[in-house]
């Protein structure tokens, strides 16, 4: 069933800790966007959860929440709706037919009953939050087959950062270390090889994370050759020199206007540039053999 409401819906992704959470956050200011919320997450496959967005965003007045990892936030924050990835409501919209979180989805598609209510349930998103165009942001791997069985003209921005102060931030968010300090998170694209090289690496968080930012930058290059979609690389090192040519750049790919809210946006919360010398974030070893997993011919033909 054609669902016009859910043409070139706008997928921002990257490793995490790269930048899609501020850039994201900056580019679904814009008016005619739709997007997945924090109240998706807490009510996870409920089309009811875009009505929230009415409270806080309507003609009389715009109360607009932020990521509070980014820049300090006031008491009524916590409530706002504001854009999230939602895994929550991603797992309840697959019903277990994939792992939608921790895979890499490469050969993975929905049964066609599944697909048509995830279709559904987004097509009512955009409807019930009253704008024009689907937009959301995920991490991890880039899962580019999976999103094109479902969105076909999707238009995907990679946001893509170092990998040296990648990886040091990955090890200082909770959820890292709790979850993938010591292990692969993600599943269903690495060779026994790998695997193998993964375990020799107990102990050194550092260059087990290596290892992941280096699959999944494979894996992404890997899909979007196969698969050839619509697609706007952004670096976030040039983002943060200028948050503005950046921002530019992405509106015209998407063929959206320029928005005050956008601009006010990016006003009211500066950029920190913290592009800094990688041995500000490990030693000058480590960081040697960081490059040396990163770099494609690291582990021979099992990462080429």
């Amino acid at each position: 069933m054609a669902r016009h409401r859910l043409s070139r819906p706008i997928v921002v992704f990257g490793t995490g800790r790269s930048g899609t959470t501020i850039i994201s956050e900056a580019l679904f200011r814009h008016p005619h966007l739709a997007w997945p919320s924090n109240y998706d997450h807490l009510f996870p496959g409920k089309t009811a959860a875009s009505l929230v967005r009415w409270v806080f965003d309507n003609p009389l007045y715009r109360y607009e929440g932020k990521k509070e990892q980014l820049h300090k936030a006031g008491f009524l924050n916590r409530y706002a709706f504001k854009p999230g990835e939602s895994y929550s409501m991603w797992e309840a919209l697959t019903a277990n037919e994939v792992d939608f979180s921790r895979g890499f989805l490469l050969d993975e598609r929905l049964s066609e009953p599944r697909k048509e209510a995830v279709l559904g349930f987004f097509d009512s998103m955009v409807r019930l939050q009253g704008r024009r165009q689907l937009a959301f942001k995920l991490t991890g791997p880039a899962r580019m087959g999976f999103l094109l069985d479902l969105f076909p003209d999707a238009l995907f921005i990679h946001i893509r950062r170092a990998p040296v102060p990648t990886i040091s931030s990955w090890l200082k968010v909770e959820f890292w270390q709790d979850k993938g300090m010591d292990q692969l998170w993600w599943q269903g694209a690495y060779s026994p090889e790998e695997q193998q090289f993964a375990d020799s690496l107990a102990g050194k968080p550092e260059l087990l994370g290596a290892l992941q930012y280096r699959k999944l930058n494979q894996i992404f290059e890997m899909e979007a050759a196969r698969w050839r979609p619509a697609l706007l690389e952004v670096r976030y090192e040039d983002f943060v020199r200028d948050p503005g040519g950046s921002m530019a750049e992405m509106l015209h790919f998407t063929g959206l206007k320029p928005s005050v809210w956008i601009d006010r946006y990016l006003r009211n919360n500066p950029v920190r540039n913290d592009v800094r010398p990688d041995t500000d974030y490990f030693t000058p070893d480590q960081v040697e053999a960081i490059h040396g997993i990163v770099k494609p011919r690291a582990l021979g033909s099992s990462l080429e």
